[in-house]
């Protein structure tokens, strides 16, 4: 049977992509994706449960770091809903978060987030 749990990206397409590239990003931010590096590098850090990190690493990385628009200051048009269901996903669960164009008139999904613990093996079956 074929193994049809690989990893989402190539290793060595990232690794050809990544090398000497830098992000533009203001000291600011530099400093928070510094502050997010240094925790995860900590052992500590995989012993942890996701739900605690959960709200700070959707404001942190998605709205600060990515730019994906929240609610808040954005109500007729913003990117990241954290924690709702829509008609579009057809799941016993609500995902941890979605991504995509919401707003009075807008409500449409293009990615579902589902956070895992640090020490979670994402190439593991889930």
């Amino acid at each position: 049977m074929p193994d049809i749990f690989k990893p989402l990206f190539s290793p060595n397409l990232l690794a050809r992509r990544l090398t000497g590239y830098t992000p533009p990003l203001s000291p600011e931010l530099a400093a928070l994706a510094d502050q997010w590096s240094r925790t995860a590098a900590d052992p500590a850090f995989l012993n942890l449960n996701e739900k605690p990190l959960q709200g700070q690493f959707l404001a942190d990385i998605f709205a600060r770091l990515l730019g994906y628009a929240p609610a808040v200051g954005h109500l007729d048009d913003y990117q990241i809903k954290p924690e709702s269901a829509s008609a579009e996903i057809k799941s016993a669960r609500t995902p941890d978060a979605r991504l995509g164009f919401f707003g009075a008139e807008q409500d449409s999904t293009r990615v579902v987030v589902e956070l895992k613990a640090p020490g979670a093996d994402l190439d593991a079956r889930q």
